[in-house]
């Protein structure tokens, strides 16, 4: 979907990377801010399991929600007849308080990616992926490093 449609559709689109007032100002506002998560992730990525094998992983939507203390709702497209879309919403996550920062963005980072896995597994047809989403698996492989399972 592109920038153009999404903003047609009443939304207000913000790249990463961008400046991260203008997120907050929509939520004061009373917004809902929507972050792609499924992507892979290079720079301050975490690596956790996707489908058992380690996947470079955005930190952002976990990192904003902790910062906030705002839980982070999963949310998936249904393609339907026609090109139109129902939008579904997964079990909020919640921050776990109890953790370290770090911490708790790790482990909602997992949870997260446990609820995109979830969704796939329950609507395979729906998931359609033609980048490699595991890139950081061969990274680690040459490091010799693992990542956090969930």
């Amino acid at each position: 979907c592109s920038r153009a449609r999404r903003e047609a559709s009443g939304l207000t689109v913000h790249h990463r990377g961008e400046d991260i007032r203008g997120m907050l100002r929509d939520l004061k506002a009373g917004g809902v801010i929507t972050l792609i998560a499924d992507q892979h992730a290079r720079g301050s990525e975490l690596v956790v399991p996707f489908f058992g094998r380690p996947a470079a992983t955005v930190r952002g939507p976990a990192e904003l929600a902790v910062r906030l203390e705002l839980p982070l709702v999963p949310l998936f497209f249904l393609r339907q007849d026609g090109g139109r879309h129902e939008v579904r919403f997964g079990d909020p996550i919640d921050v776990p308080r109890q953790l370290a920062r770090e911490d708790a963005v790790l482990e909602m980072t997992i949870d997260y990616t446990r609820a995109l896995e979830n969704w796939i597994r329950r609507h395979p047809s729906q998931w359609f992926w033609f980048h490699d989403r595991w890139k950081a698996e061969r990274h680690l492989a040459r490091r010799g490093a693992a990542c956090r399972e969930n």
